[in-house]
């Protein structure tokens, strides 16, 4: 009995170490927002560009922290498949349309900029685990234990919340870097039946919607073929880890509506219309409030 005692008391250590670091990247992460709006000196504003980057990142493997393994697998398999996706898209037009990046990302790795497949990362990273907060009736290995089979209605449901969340973070971040800052360009806005949003094909977040659903559901193939332990993020409410993924949710889109609203560093030559903003606004507190409802509801119930 003292032996269980002691595992469990360190295994509270271990949550509450790991909740509490999550906390304060969580709290740089506001911060940054923030900080953008007081206009800082050039210098300072190279660092503020690569800063959410790299605290996005740390976010995900500390989340990650007692299934480093997990954590990986998402990472090669995001990186691997969104950047084999750009490139198609560049080069054929699918499932994006047809664009192309110019030099204001930095290197490009056959035409797509090194940091873009990453990028993917940060954003599907917490929107998959807000998905899986909302679905988390299996494991994220999709597994039923009585018999071993893979659950593909678990799967549908969180590949189709996780593409809806991504897209609608992406109705304010494409119009922002494409049509505001030119960080890539749409060759041909109208080739998807002339149906445009800003300047964006719509055939771009039907792209987006079927890459992250694809990205995800071989994720969860993986992770049931692997036997890969995710059980304790797979929604428990009684983790307050879990919660904070929302955090960098908010976080990309608080830093994109900050720059199109006029508060930030970007001089905004070409002015975008009030519904940008609107609709990102709308998405961000429908999607948090949705997981954070579902979220406390989870914390009432004791099978949870």
């Amino acid at each position: 009995m003292p032996d269980s005692v002691d595992m469990r008391l360190e295994s509270l250590k271990s949550v509450s170490l790991k909740t509490g670091l999550l906390s304060i990247f969580s709290g740089l992460l506001l911060v940054v927002p923030l900080l953008v709006m007081f206009k800082p000196a050039t210098s300072l504003r190279m660092v503020l560009m690569f800063l959410p980057f790299f605290l996005l990142l740390s976010f995900a493997f500390l989340h990650g922290w007692w299934s480093m393994r997990r954590g990986i697998v998402v990472l090669l398999l995001t990186v691997v498949m969104t950047f084999f996706i750009e490139w198609m898209s560049i080069n054929f037009g699918v499932p994006f349309g047809h664009y192309h990046y110019t030099d204001k990302l930095g290197t490009l790795v056959f035409d797509v900029p090194w940091v873009i497949p990453f990028q993917w990362f940060n954003v599907l990273y917490p929107s998959y685990f807000m998905a899986c907060i909302i679905f988390p009736t299996m494991t994220m290995s999709g597994m039923d234990a009585q018999a071993n089979r893979f659950d593909l209605n678990a799967l549908l449901a969180r590949g189709l919340i996780t593409a809806a969340f991504m897209v609608g973070w992406d109705l304010i971040n494409d119009p922002l870097m494409a049509t505001v800052v030119g960080m890539w360009i749409w060759e041909s806005p109208t080739e998807f039946f002339g149906l445009v949003y800003e300047g964006i094909p719509l055939s771009n977040y039907i792209g987006w919607a079927i890459t992250v659903f694809v990205v995800v559901a071989i994720f969860e193939l993986v992770a049931h073929f692997l036997r890969v332990n995710v059980n304790w993020v797979s929604g428990s409410a009684h983790n307050r880890s879990n919660i904070l993924v929302i955090v960098p949710y908010a976080f990309n889109y608080l830093i994109q509506l900050v720059q199109v609203l006029g508060l930030g560093t970007i001089t905004i030559t070409t002015p975008l219309s009030p519904l940008v903003p609107i609709l990102a606004t709308g998405s961000l507190i429908l999607s948090v409030l949705v997981v954070l409802l579902v979220y406390l509801q989870r914390c009432k119930s004791p099978s949870t």
